[in-house]
């Protein structure tokens, strides 16, 4: 959260961040996968959070150096990013639904981003205005 990207620097935020909601997941996952879970399954389990700290630590580092604006539309790119992968190396096709679903999603997050910087520039603008 904001709140810890201020308080901690570099990336000690997401060391924080991310034990802690792993935490807080693991007895809902826990109730789910009772009698399921083996060796394999925990070794699975720890390469997928491994795998995730990668972009996670990018995103980041990102949104420490982007405003909020362009981190925003750069990440209103990620669900079509994740549906091309997943069609591309999993053979996995969108439905329609599915894929209208990726567009108002990724129209939503476009739009937010961009009312959001077009409030910033009004807000500037009637605090640099004389009177």
């Amino acid at each position: 959260t904001q709140a810890i990207g201020q308080r901690f620097h570099g990336v000690a935020g997401l060391a924080v961040s991310m034990p802690a909601a792993a935490l807080a997941t693991t007895p809902l996952g826990l109730l789910q996968a009772h009698g399921h879970i083996t060796p394999m399954v925990l070794l699975a389990c720890l390469g997928l959070a491994l795998m995730l700290l990668g972009p996670y630590t990018l995103e980041l580092l990102a949104l420490r150096r982007l405003d909020a604006g362009t981190f925003g539309t750069l990440m209103s790119v990620e669900p079509p990013a994740a549906a091309l992968v997943g069609a591309v190396m999993l053979r996995q096709i969108p439905g329609w639904g599915q894929a209208l679903g990726i567009a108002l999603v990724t129209v939503a997050a476009i739009g937010a981003a961009r009312t959001g910087r077009a409030a910033e520039s009004s807000a500037e603008a009637a605090a640099a205005a004389p009177g």
